[in-house]
């Protein structure tokens, strides 16, 4: 690597100017092939190709739907057992709760 590769203000303007205008050559190069490719793109496309892209994506939709009812009834499932759990924790917590008072009331 020379100097001015490494430091660019040791290149004299010539030089910067001639590297600014390859630089506009390679964007404007690049430029035309982008929209090259577009139009390309959007004239390669029949119809059967568009058609195509929306069934698969409209099976994509139809598994992800199936997928999150799928993930629904588990959380359901799981919220009726959290309730049954609950439910019998606190019968627990009254059992105890009433034996605990009914020995406090046999030791006095």
């Amino acid at each position: 690597m020379t100097e001015a590769e490494v430091n660019p203000s040791m290149l004299s303007v010539d030089e910067k100017r001639q590297k600014i205008k390859s630089n506009y050559e390679t964007i404007e190069v690049l430029k035309g092939k982008l929209i090259e490719s577009k139009n390309q793109g959007r004239a390669g496309m029949s119809r059967a190709s568009y058609v195509k892209m929306i069934v698969d994506a409209t099976k994509r939709l139809e598994r992800q739907n199936e997928e999150l009812s799928k993930a629904i009834i588990d959380v359901r499932h799981l919220q009726r057992d959290i309730s049954n759990l609950y439910g019998r924790l606190e019968r627990s917590f009254t059992l105890v709760e009433e034996h605990i008072l009914q020995v406090s009331i046999d030791i006095q």
